[in-house]
């Protein structure tokens, strides 16, 4: 397997072990990607997808097996390390996951509050990253108060803000319609273009067609035949 940014060796998660409702969510996966790639993670419903995702992003524990983010092992870290680590990615969740009656810059930069940047600081970076995605004049603007394609793309720059070395998004465009969907898949393209590596989990053919790798998932497994 080559060295990539990211790396799985054996990588399994089950949960609820040894009880009535145990599932096994992944097994046995190792997989590698390159630096600068866009990767999808296809398969049906409950293939193992979001799981896997979880898993490289640091945002779950694997059962068994590895995960190793460019020089870490991630198992080895602590609580503490891993959210450190995570510092360095960016996260796209299937439902937005805003913030109600928040400000979209507010929205973008409240990860940054810890890492101790002024408002002014945190509203400058905002700005840039807004323009960027085409949303300049939406920056005080409640997300309550925006479609359903306009979340999704301050999503994608609340993941952007901090300059991840990788994105991972989950169903990006699942809640999107066909004109959104294909808007996102652009900016997605451009992201990849200017360098950031990207993971996502989608059914959708567009995606999947931008794609430098695809691996396919089937009851927790990685496919033999996967590209």
């Amino acid at each position: 397997m080559n060295r990539g940014l990211l790396e799985t060796e054996s990588l399994s998660r089950t949960y609820h072990p040894g009880t009535s409702s145990e599932v096994r969510a992944l097994s046995d996966v190792s997989l590698a990607i390159p630096a600068g790639s866009y990767v999808v993670l296809d398969g049906p419903s409950g293939s193992g997808k979001t799981t896997l995702l979880s898993l490289l992003g640091a945002l779950d524990r694997p059962t068994s097996g590895r995960v190793r983010f460019a020089d870490r092992n991630l198992e080895d870290c602590s609580d503490v390390e891993l959210a450190r680590q995570r510092r360095r990615m960016g996260f796209v969740f299937q439902d937005f996951s805003l913030i109600p009656r928040l400000p979209t810059w507010e929205n973008i930069t409240y990860p940054q509050i810890p890492r101790g940047l002024s408002a002014a600081k945190r509203r400058q970076a905002a700005d840039d990253v807004l323009s960027r995605l085409g949303l300049a004049a939406k920056a005080d603007t409640p997300p309550e108060e925006l479609s359903g394609g306009e979340q999704q793309r301050v999503a994608v720059a609340r993941a952007l803000i901090g300059d991840p070395e990788v994105i991972f998004a989950d169903e990006p465009t699942s809640n999107l319609d066909r004109r959104a969907a294909a808007e996102l898949a652009a900016i997605l393209q451009e992201i990849n273009a200017a360098g950031t590596t990207l993971v996502v989990s989608t059914h959708d053919t567009d995606l999947k067609e931008s794609a430098s790798l695809v691996f396919l998932l089937e009851d927790g497994r990685l496919r033999d035949d996967t590209a």
